[in-house]
């Protein structure tokens, strides 16, 4: 009787370990994955547009012909003499034109001055580069820019750069202008060149240090700001492009981007 229950015993036993055997490790992995998946992937849709709740600081379309430039908007006094920013007199849409210029030259318009004050946002942008010197030049969103009172005036400042051949290797950047020079700190190609017959979106969403550029919605940058740009405007540039620009949405920031480890651009 004895045996005959510790041989059941044993083939119990044998049983369990075979199941646990055929356990594999990845799916428990999978599981503790998929549920912070879940929530990344909650985070990412609540991300993916403004938020509801949020205060809409400035909301502009130009599609008036008749209109000009909106009160507060301010073309700044560092814009090269042969740049220009007008409305459109056929669609009314906003053109910011460097291509008349030296291809490194800027030219550009800041949105009111009111929004210097301002730290967490969102802008939304829906724009196309209609020329450009060549396919290099580019488009920006300023944000977080200083006040013109300083010097040099508005800087230091952050931007998304949008090069109208998107398709390099710095096609779309993440850059910082501080005393009259350059830091491009990340750099990522977009899947397409910037067709003039297409409108496209520039969206920048940035909270407390840290900052989120997409294209089309496509997440391209995904980083940690400089530490003395707390707050600060937003503007629209270009060098070496005429730039189309069909509307500009700024709205509040509730939602806080997810914090990174390092701050890696590069989101594939």
């Amino acid at each position: 009787m004895h045996n005959t229950r510790l041989v059941a015993a044993m083939a119990t036993l044998l049983v369990f370990s075979a199941q646990a055997a055929s356990i594999d490790p990845m799916s428990i992995e999978g599981v503790k994955a998929g549920s912070s998946g879940a929530a990344r992937k909650s985070l990412e849709v609540q991300l993916a547009k403004a938020d509801a709740l949020g205060t809409v600081y400035l909301n502009q379309s130009f599609s008036d012909k008749t209109a000009s430039l909106p009160a507060g908007w301010r073309v700044p006094s560092w814009n090269t003499a042969k740049g220009t920013v007008t409305i459109d007199s056929i669609t009314g849409n906003l053109l910011i034109d460097g291509t008349k210029a030296a291809s490194t030259n800027l030219t550009a318009v800041l949105l009111p001055a009111s929004l210097e004050t301002l730290s967490n946002y969102r802008v939304d942008v829906e724009f196309t580069i209609d020329a450009a010197i060549d396919g290099n030049r580019w488009g920006s969103v300023m944000y977080r820019t200083s006040p013109t009172a300083v010097s040099p005036a508005n800087e230091p400042y952050q931007q998304f750069a949008i090069r109208q051949n998107a398709t390099g290797s710095s096609g779309t950047e993440f850059a910082l202008r501080k005393a009259g020079g350059w830091t491009v700190q990340n750099a990522k190609p977009f899947t397409e060149a910037i067709n003039k017959s297409v409108t496209y979106k520039a969206t920048v969403v940035v909270y407390g240090n840290r900052v989120r550029q997409y294209l089309n919605d496509v997440l391209l940058h995904d980083v940690i700001l400089s530490s003395e740009l707390e707050k600060g405007g937003v503007g629209l540039q270009t060098a070496g492009v005429l730039y189309r620009v069909k509307s500009v949405k700024v709205t509040e920031q509730l939602t806080p981007l997810p914090e990174l480890d390092m701050p890696v651009a590069v989101q594939d």
